[in-house]
């Protein structure tokens, strides 16, 4: 945990902690020690069952729901089916395609209107907790939907060019140089420097307006 969150911080924050990984880590070791103070005390259990109760139920559904969306549906299956193709070396087979785009999005938002539907104030040991209780854990969980959507909107308002060519930056995903590589092999066009056309900033645009219809 303490290594996904450091290696997420130092590729976003890659100027300032860039060489600092010891820093970085210890900084994050005691921030979590101290959050996890209030858990190892008299009253630890209840502080407990509010994280586990609220951060990781609801908000990781849709954490995931909106993960297994967006790779599926923005990004797109074939490309990931031609991404792994050219990792391996073989084609992915047809059905997991089915399993990505629509099996797991589907169970991850129905999971996820369960447990809204379903939802009940915590307790513990059949003993209510106070509403304040609840709030706070309803704030842990709009934190973790905030981290979701927040990056994404603060990105479109920041960033450069109409609305319109500011979302499908954001939407739109260009293909790597292997990938186009791989799919000039697939129409026998010849692997050399010279054949790539790199597309142009018109060319991104015009693409992005379909991009996710095609990639699916």
């Amino acid at each position: 945990m303490v290594e996904a969150v450091a290696t997420g911080l130092e590729d976003y924050f890659a100027k300032q902690l860039r060489g600092k990984k010891a820093l970085t880590v210890g900084v994050l070791c005691l921030i979590m020690f101290l959050l996890g103070l209030p858990c190892v005390s008299q009253g630890g259990i209840y502080f407990y069952y509010i994280y586990d109760s609220y951060s990781s139920s609801t908000a990781l559904l849709l954490a995931v729901a909106v993960e297994a969306l967006t790779i599926s549906w923005v990004y797109g299956v074939n490309r990931i089916a031609r991404n792994i193709e050219i990792m391996k070396g073989t084609p992915v087979w047809f059905g997991w395609k089915i399993l990505w785009a629509v099996v797991a999005p589907g169970f991850m938002i129905v999971f996820f209107v369960y447990s809204i539907v379903d939802y009940k104030p915590i307790t513990y040991n059949n003993k209510p907790y106070p509403w304040w209780a609840d709030f706070m854990g309803w704030i842990l969980t709009s934190l973790c939907l905030i981290s979701i959507f927040l990056p994404g909107l603060i990105m479109l308002i920041k960033g450069e060019g109409s609305f319109k060519e500011r979302f499908s930056k954001l939407w739109y995903v260009p293909d790597s140089p292997a990938e186009i590589a791989f799919m000039e092999q697939q129409k026998g066009i010849p692997i050399t420097d010279e054949s790539y056309e790199w597309p142009t900033k018109a060319d991104f645009y015009q693409s992005s307006s379909s991009s996710s219809v095609s990639n699916v």
